[in-house]
């Protein structure tokens, strides 16, 4: 970051709201950079930005269970070694707190918090995996297997799943086949993705997907439901089938509509 010596009038800028916060894994204090809050007629820094990123986690989930060893890595201080562009840190200032001045201050990296972050992130580990010209073969896995996010904070936060063990290993071979269940009550909605192989003449059955939705407040048929059910069903399966490249594979679908 740098410090505005001087108040630049007359030209469009953001500032963004701060806060801090501790880490349970460190002792020092974080800053987080909120461009989503606005107050009266201003305009948010997230406001100048329209960006549309896909949902990549449970893509990403089941690449990494195709195979029996899986590999994870993080980056370390990602965002800090991206700088921003000298034209476009009007748009990232804030004030930092002092009792005898009002100091304004610009930030020169990609900030932790502002919702355009993991975006430029994504992309410019895309643009220098397509540059490299070597190991050509490890290069494609790795442009389908990054997401900016530490995958730890959703699994600490899913401490409800301490008792739930699931095997990692999917085991897909020619003889495997998907199989979707959806079903439906007056509550709720829901559909699962299951693979079942053969392995060394044993069937393995392991769960890939399942997704649920309550169901609207607004009561609605038996059938209706149903065929609900078997949308997001559908959806699920076809996500699976992009997510490992499973096309051409043996699909069975089961429901009922009462």
């Amino acid at each position: 970051m740098n410090f505005l010596r001087q108040e630049v009038k007359g030209e469009e800028m953001v500032y963004l709201a701060r806060t801090g916060f501790a880490s349970h894994q460190s002792s020092r204090r974080k800053e987080l950079h909120n461009d989503q809050v606005k107050q009266s007629e201003s305009t948010t820094a997230s406001a100048l930005v329209t960006l549309q990123t896909p949902e990549l986690i449970p893509d990403i989930l089941d690449r990494f269970r195709m195979y029996p060893i899986g590999i994870s890595a993080d980056i370390e201080k990602a965002f800090l070694m991206l700088s921003v562009a000298p034209k476009d840190r009007e748009f990232l200032r804030f004030f930092y707190p002092c009792n005898d001045v009002e100091l304004i201050y610009r930030h020169c990296r990609i900030v932790f918090g502002v919702s355009s972050s993991p975006f430029l992130l994504n992309a410019t580990i895309m643009h220098l995996l397509e540059n490299c010209t070597e190991f050509y073969d490890v290069l494609q896995k790795l442009k389908c297997s990054f997401y900016v996010d530490k995958f730890s904070k959703w699994l600490n936060e899913m401490y409800l799943l301490k008792d739930v063990t699931l095997p990692r290993f999917m085991n897909f071979n020619e003889t495997s086949e998907l199989h979707v269940f959806v079903d439906a009550c007056k509550g709720a909605y829901a559909a699962c993705v299951f693979v079942r192989s053969e392995v060394e003449g044993e069937s393995k059955v392991r769960l890939i997907r399942a997704k649920n939705r309550g169901a609207p407040l607004k009561s609605l048929s038996s059938p209706r439901l149903e065929l609900m059910a078997s949308c997001i069903g559908a959806r699920l399966v076809n996500s699976v089938i992009k997510a490992i490249d499973a096309t051409g594979i043996r699909l069975c679908a089961y429901m009922r509509i009462h």
